[in-house]
């Protein structure tokens, strides 16, 4: 830049006659060009940031970084950080670039578990920036950090115990009974992810709303309508994720959220709706909203020397999070784990042949009862139990984990400081697939998770790591084991002729979610 100034203050002097008599046009040119000049070099001195400080990792182009495949649609942002994990072997960290933005991505072990738990009060945001007083509706568990987080997160910790689970489950059951006949009715092949949104949409809505969401088979639904857009994978939700990741702030000044305001609203509406019925009467329901009205009475949380009031606005905040995993993330994890068991006959078989036995030994015929199984047998299913965790780390959801740094941090082993606001990333699809963790890592087996022989705990990041796990594990594996328990029992699932044995991820989508339909075949039993 220095060079530059010189350069154009010299040619201003040798030419100063002539620039006198040049028109305006030529000005913007010169102007433009020494911007455009400007910024180029900008950009190549980012991308010199990892090899300054000797950290290796792939070269990047400018601007685009090491994301060029996802604009050109053959890649996602998972698999980007997957194949940079496989291809330094050897190394503790690499260093990548998110477009213009430096990120280090860890390989270590070690590292990884010392900045994720032990250390987590230095990595204590994800990337988005909450303000529960201004913003409560926008205002959640995924982008608060330091005290506000871990006040929010003792409120909520105690609506996910087991017997608050139990407590829920018949709601959670009768949905999944609706979901079966739902599909019984249903024509072959089955389109998997939009009949499962169905089902997840309808079990979320019950707990965390506490209203109907309308017969399953309805084709005009609105209220359906509005949950599968909530976040849709494409390019524009994709960019709003961006923006919100690279420039917090400025998202946040600007309004942009991963939720458009209309349909924020029309949520927050419907769930103070309940509440305030809810309050003006004597209904009490075993949900996730007579929590959160319990949660309410606290009336304000003590947040570092603030006290800041729990609002209808500030609860609905939750409430909307939780709704965001229902409809979001929860329907992409149950449609692998539905195509995986489609994928393996030996292995739906095996699990169909435990759900009877258990389900007979535990709670009698099943066909006399009903259908219904019961909250206990869930536990007794380890082989279906194995089945979840096995598509989890397949086709993890969340394919890659993001910290942002809140304060200065050293790693010793590579000679290399955190600064503050930069962003760590650790590769879930990369350690999920990593054979020193994992025998056969492309193999689909079950029957790792049910031996003695476990891989290590710190290496399935599925549901996270630390203190920042997924506050609903519990919640969507209930879920997840009760609606598979009842399919198995009911349906021989099998592929489409037309889906692909390897289903490829969509470039443009956050969350690991096909790029394609997966058609599916459920055959009465």
């Amino acid at each position: 830049v220095t060079f530059l100034v010189h350069t154009l203050k010299s040619s201003i002097s040798v030419f100063s006659s002539d620039l006198a008599n040049m028109d305006f046009l030529t000005y913007i040119i010169l102007g433009l060009t020494a911007l455009l000049v400007y910024f180029w070099m900008k950009l190549l001195n980012i991308n010199r940031h990892w090899e300054k400080h000797g950290i290796p990792g792939p070269k990047p182009l400018p601007f685009f970084g090491n994301m060029l495949p996802i604009l050109l649609g053959s890649k996602s942002a998972g698999e980007i950080l997957k194949e940079i994990y496989q291809s330094y072997p050897n190394e503790k960290v690499v260093g990548y670039y998110h477009f213009i933005q430096p990120r280090l991505l860890i390989r270590d072990r070690a590292i990884m578990e010392r900045i994720l738990v032990k250390d987590y009060h230095s990595f204590s945001s994800r990337l988005g920036e909450a303000d529960v007083e201004n913003d409560p509706l926008n205002s959640n568990l995924f982008n608060m950090h330091s005290e506000v987080w871990r006040a929010f997160r003792s409120l909520m910790t105690p609506m996910f115990t087991p017997e608050k689970l139990k407590n829920m489950y018949p709601l959670m059951d009768s949905v999944g009974d609706d979901f079966i006949q739902l599909l019984k009715e249903s024509k072959d092949p089955v389109d998997l992810l939009q009949n499962v949104n169905t089902f997840t949409i309808q079990v979320i809505s019950s707990t965390a709303l506490g209203i109907d969401a309308g017969p399953m088979d309805q084709k005009s639904n609105e209220f359906r309508e509005r949950a599968i857009n909530y976040a849709p994978t494409g390019v524009k939700t994709f960019l709003k994720f961006g923006a919100i990741f690279l420039a917090p702030k400025l998202a946040q000044k600007f309004g942009i959220n991963f939720t458009s305001k209309e349909t924020t609203n029309y949520f927050s509406d419907a769930f103070k709706t309940v509440v305030n019925h809810r309050k003006s009467g004597d209904v009490v329901r075993n949900d996730l909203v007579q929590q959160m009205i319990t949660i309410q009475q606290n009336k304000s949380v003590e947040i570092g020397s603030t006290q800041v009031q729990i609002t209808d606005d500030v609860v609905a905040g939750q409430a909307l999070f939780l709704l965001f995993a229902g409809f979001v993330t929860s329907p992409l994890a149950l449609t692998y784990m539905i195509y995986d068991l489609a994928a393996n006959p030996e292995v739906q078989e095996k699990a169909r042949d435990e759900v009877r036995r258990v389900t007979e030994a535990v709670d009698g015929k099943w066909k006399i009862n009903n259908g219904k199984i019961s909250y206990e047998t869930l536990k007794d299913m380890r082989y279906l139990e194995g089945i979840i965790k096995e598509s989890l780390r397949m086709s993890p959801t969340h394919p890659m984990i993001v910290r942002r740094c809140t304060r200065t941090y050293p790693i010793p082993e590579v000679s290399y400081t955190v600064s503050e606001g930069e962003n760590i990333m650790v590769s879930a699809l990369g350690i999920h697939h990593d054979s020193n963790y994992y025998s056969n890592p492309s193999q689909f087996s079950p029957e790792r998770w049910t031996g003695d022989d476990r891989p290590p705990s710190s290496c399935y990041l599925a549901w996270g790591i630390g203190p920042k796990m997924c506050i609903g594990m519990r919640f969507a594996s209930l879920e997840f084991k009760s609606v598979l328990a009842k399919l198995l029992l009911n349906f021989k699932i099998s592929l489409h002729h037309s889906v692909k044995a390897q289903l490829k991820p969509a470039p443009f989508g956050i969350f690991t979610a096909p790029a394609h339909k997966i058609l599916i075949n459920f055959e009465k039993l």
